[in-house]
């Protein structure tokens, strides 16, 4: 049977061990706010400076020595891919931001409240962006190779646009001045755990679970704790994963309490000792994007991992009960979860099922994404090899579409293209 020890004798679902954050998704799974499609007048037109440090010629220049000059000798072509994916980010994060503006006080479409939720959530996004930039800066051969596929998977920050999830309950300002540096510390181990670096992200992962235990931040610890799980899988510690994991499902899957003292009507805006935009939300059952990562990686542990695919099936279907939840479908969520069932399939030996779950992982994904983009390569991996193991005549010219995508989106000298060119021939 073939073993799933790495990607060039095994697929590898779109997500793992990616911190299996699904991070392009997690904005996805919030309600939608009415906002402006104009273009945004002169009062708002501040989005360049809300980036401020967090992108400017001189960080461009940094980044580009260290993956040019410092980097591994494909590194002048993985920035001629990286920068304009880079250029691109920010620049929707400002158009996000202005039409943000926009939408609240020129056209007065939507409250301060959905205001301030939507900028809650690119504060986020603008801090993962931050740690991933941090992390690049390193210019190890791990974090210039995984490069792009993250850069892939950051949220997009137009989705914070329709931003309008519930809002984030409110701390005693002690407490709450201690959450943003510890957010902080997570997204840079995040960041860490992206670029391969696992056991310094376990490592601060479990810094800030004590830390955010300490401070009653029930959702601070549930991320944390979810960190720490999906690390211990890049680690190959399944059985060390599977608790921590199957506690953060059942916290996340909670109903949410009711909260009589909290009305949902009022204004927050006219409370200025409340910003929503400050505080992180404390109740760990309030999104079902936790619920639906901790069950995605339940899939990875159990079916991949500890060759159990019943219970990954199962998993599965808790997955896409959690998608449910929103009011919003989310394509990219779902290929996720299938390409994950797909991988456990594939991992059991089932490999006619695998086949027809990277199908369908596939359609999905197209449904979203260019032609071109980097994050079908490890979907198209997954139905080539479940192709091949299946018997299928299919195979060769899947597993030349899978090449020819990682070639192209990845560069030739990239060295994940050597090892998926070795693994399909």
């Amino acid at each position: 049977m073939p073993s799933p020890a790495n990607d060039t004798d095994k697929p590898s679902a779109a997500v793992a061990p990616w911190g299996l954050l699904v991070v392009a998704s997690v904005a996805a799974l919030v309600g939608v706010a009415i906002y402006s499609t104009a273009e945004p007048s002169e009062p708002c037109l501040g989005g360049d400076a809300a980036l401020g440090a967090t992108w400017s010629e001189a960080r461009r220049d940094t980044l580009r020595s260290a993956v040019v000059n410092q980097g591994p000798a494909y590194g002048r072509e993985t920035w001629g891919r990286l920068e304009p994916a880079l250029l691109a980010w920010t620049s929707a994060w400002i158009q996000a931001h202005n039409r943000i503006c926009q939408a609240t006080r020129v056209d007065h479409i939507q409250t301060p409240r959905d205001e301030a939720l939507q900028l809650h959530c690119l504060a986020r996004a603008q801090a993962r962006f931050d740690a991933f930039a941090t992390v690049l800066a390193d210019a190890t051969d791990a974090t210039t190779e995984r490069a792009i596929e993250t850069m892939a998977r950051l949220a997009a920050p137009e989705r914070c646009v329709s931003h309008a999830g519930q809002e984030p309950r409110s701390h005693a300002a002690a407490i709450a001045e201690r959450i943003p540096p510890l957010r902080r510390r997570l997204d840079e181990a995040q960041a860490r755990g992206d670029a391969g670096q696992a056991q310094v992200a376990l490592q601060t992962a479990l810094e800030v679970t004590a830390r955010a235990q300490a401070l009653n931040a029930g959702s601070l610890e549930l991320d944390a704790l979810h960190l720490a799980a999906t690390q211990r899988l890049a680690l190959a510690q399944p059985h060390a994963a599977l608790p921590p994991l199957l506690d953060a499902y059942a916290r996340a899957s909670e109903d949410p309490a009711e909260d009589p003292a909290e009305d949902p009507a009022e204004d927050p805006a006219e409370d200025p000792a409340e910003d929503p935009a400050e505080n992180p939300a404390e109740n760990p059952a309030e999104d079902p994007t936790r619920a639906f990562r901790a069950a995605l990686a339940l899939i990875h542990t159990t079916g991949v991992h500890l060759r159990r695919l019943e219970e990954a099936q199962a998993w599965h279907g808790r997955a896409l009960e959690q998608l449910a939840r929103s009011p919003t479908p989310d394509p990219l969520a779902e290929a996720d979860a299938t390409a994950a069932l797909a991988a456990a399939q594939y991992a059991s030996g089932a490999f006619g099922p695998a086949v027809l779950g990277y199908t369908h992982a596939l359609d999905l994904q197209r449904s979203e994404l260019a032609a071109d983009d980097v994050r079908l390569v490890s979907t198209l991996f997954g139905l080539a090899q479940s192709l091949r193991a299946d018997g299928r005549d299919e195979f060769s010219a899947v597993a030349t579409q899978t090449l020819e995508l990682a070639t192209a989106s990845l560069g030739e000298a990239h060295p994940r293209v050597a090892r998926i060119s070795a693994a399909l021939n």
